[in-house]
């Protein structure tokens, strides 16, 4: 970063590094990224979580995975659909919006890998019968695999409906090739109370399958579907002293010179006052020509 020298201070900005995750930073991104102004749209716009890591090999590394149930459901409108037997068909026709399909419709496929994606990528989620599960790879083949839309198993010891509202809660990080991810944790139709909760769980877990925790995280942001992305990363304001002086940072994301020099404190009114000066002698020194260039001429001919 850029940094001066002026009237006995150092001061530059760097990206403050993360231990834990910062709530009144994130409340205040929260409340940034639903109050600004923007264009209506005709559906509920997703808030999602991105981040880029550090400190990972994808080829070397191994790769984590796991899923995390939130308080409150990120994607209503989750697109799910049932591979049943007929009890789990004839329960899954009760609950709104949940698409079936049974045995005797995956073999009318007959392995076709192009038919059988373009129907699995319909949907975000498959749920299957624990039975029929075994049978999947006979029948269609590893293209489900392949494409990321295995079945999540289902059994009977559990009612249909509370485990799709488990699964419209759930949501997934997992390592691929690239070290960006971007999840969804939320909507817009959420409180700002309810986003705070669901993305730092969601965070939180995340960095429990971090070998590193905070420290392999290079980037966070959070933003809407249509809107800017708000990073949960603040610069911080370092300001530094010469030897002579002593150091004392506060906790906070300002840290405050206090120079004990012949017993008088430095007052951070009389560094605010003097922030002008240093902006323009940080102007100054970008200008300023090189003394290698005093029998150069900066400025075009003039004949």
């Amino acid at each position: 970063g850029i940094n001066a020298e002026y009237m006995g201070i150092l001061i530059f900005a760097r990206r403050q590094g993360m231990s834990k995750l910062n709530m009144d930073v994130l409340k205040e991104s929260i409340h940034t990224i639903l109050t600004e102004p923007k264009k209506k749209r005709g559906f509920v716009e997703t808030v999602e979580v991105q981040l880029m890591l550090k400190d990972y090999d994808s080829q070397k590394d191994k790769r984590f995975a796991g899923s995390v149930k939130l308080p409150f459901v990120p994607r209503p409108k989750l697109r799910i659909c049932v591979i049943g037997d007929a009890a789990h068909l004839e329960e899954a026709k009760k609950i709104e919006g949940i698409e079936t399909k049974d045995i005797e419709g995956l073999k009318a496929f007959n392995k076709v890998k192009k038919d059988i994606k373009k129907w699995a990528k319909k949907y975000h989620v498959l749920l299957c019968t624990d039975t029929i599960v075994r049978q999947l790879t006979k029948i269609l083949g590893p293209i489900l695999n392949k494409i990321n839309r295995f079945p999540v198993a289902i059994t009977h010891a559990e009612p249909l409906a509370k485990k799709i509202d488990e699964v419209k809660c759930s949501v997934r990080f997992q390592l691929k090739k690239v070290l960006c991810m971007g999840v969804a944790v939320g909507n817009v139709a959420l409180t700002e109370e309810q986003l705070r909760q669901n993305i730092a769980m969601s965070l939180n877990f995340l960095v429990s399958l971090l070998k590193k925790g905070w420290q392999n995280i290079k980037s966070l942001y959070i933003k809407t579907t249509m809107g800017k992305p708000k990073s949960l990363l603040q610069q911080r304001l370092i300001i530094h002293s010469l030897p002579d002086y002593k150091l004392a940072p506060q906790h906070t994301n300002v840290a405050i010179a206090t120079m004990e020099a012949n017993n008088r404190p430095f007052q951070l009114e009389r560094l605010l006052n003097a922030l002008p000066c240093i902006l323009q002698y940080i102007c100054l020194l970008y200008t300023s020509p090189s003394p290698r260039d005093a029998t150069l001429s900066r400025m075009p001919s003039s004949a």
